[in-house]
Order: structure tokens, then C-alpha cells, then sequence
């Protein structure tokens, strides 16, 4: 409202009421000239108000992304930790199966050939 304010525009009717209680209409003009004036100091209070808050507001958003990014980094660096743990327990784990694995096949291993022996020595010295 920085421009000139403009006449204030009044029904017949209410012109007529208003000049009834002596009000001219200079004086209204004057009032809507200091009305204006109190809405355009209030504008520039809340937009003093409004830039403030943006401020605060951006400078909170800088802090809680940083405190966000230096949790992230924390957590990776535990998620990788813990991952590193339990691959090398499953490394662990998979070398006992094969271990465990490998004497069972050799004990079968050993069977079938103690079978195959007996076998053939009873079928050397039994069969003739």
C-alpha cells in the first residue's frame, strides 16, 4: 500500500449517515491513509518475522542433514563391520561342513574299498 491511497468509496447511503455524524471526506481519506500505513508497517514486521524464521529454519536443516550424514556414516561403518564378522563366521562354518564332509566320504571311501577287499579276497580263497 505505498502508493497514494485512494479515495474511500461510499454508498449514497452510508456517505449520507457519515456527514450526519459530521465525518467529512477529507477525514476519510486521512483515516484510510493511516489505516494503510499501520497494514504496511505490519506487512514489513512480518515479513521481518517471515525472513528470520526462513533463516532459523535453514540453518536447523543444515544441522540436522549433518547430524543425519555423520549417523549414516556411523552406521555403515558398523553394518560393514558387522557384515565382515558374519562372513568370516560363514567362512569358518563352511570350512567345518567341508572338513566334516570330507572325513565322511573318506570313511565311506574306505568302507566300500574294505567291501571290495573282502570281496575279492573271498572270492580268491572261498570260490576256488
Amino acid at each position: 500500500m505505498s502508493e497514494a491511497a485512494a479515495p474511500i468509496k461510499l454508498t449514497p447511503e452510508q456517505l449520507i449517515s457519515l456527514v450526519g455524524h459530521g465525518v467529512t471526506q477529507e477525514q476519510l481519506d486521512s483515516a484510510r491513509r493511516e489505516l494503510g500505513e499501520k497494514i504496511d508497517n505490519q506487512d514489513a514486521k512480518i515479513d521481518a518475522v517471515n525472513r528470520d524464521l526462513t533463516v532459523k529454519i535453514e540453518a536447523v536443516n543444515r544441522d540436522l542433514t549433518a547430524k543425519i550424514d555423520t549417523v549414516n556414516k556411523d552406521l555403515s561403518i558398523k553394518i560393514d563391520n558387522q557384515n565382515t564378522k558374519i562372513d568370516a563366521k560363514f567362512d569358518k562354518l563352511d570350512a567345518k561342513i567341508d572338513s566334516k564332509f570330507n572325513l565322511v566320504l573318506a570313511f565311506l571311501l574306505a568302507n566300500v574299498a574294505g567291501v571290495v577287499a573282502l570281496g575279492f579276497w573271498l572270492g580268491q580263497n572261498v570260490v576256488k
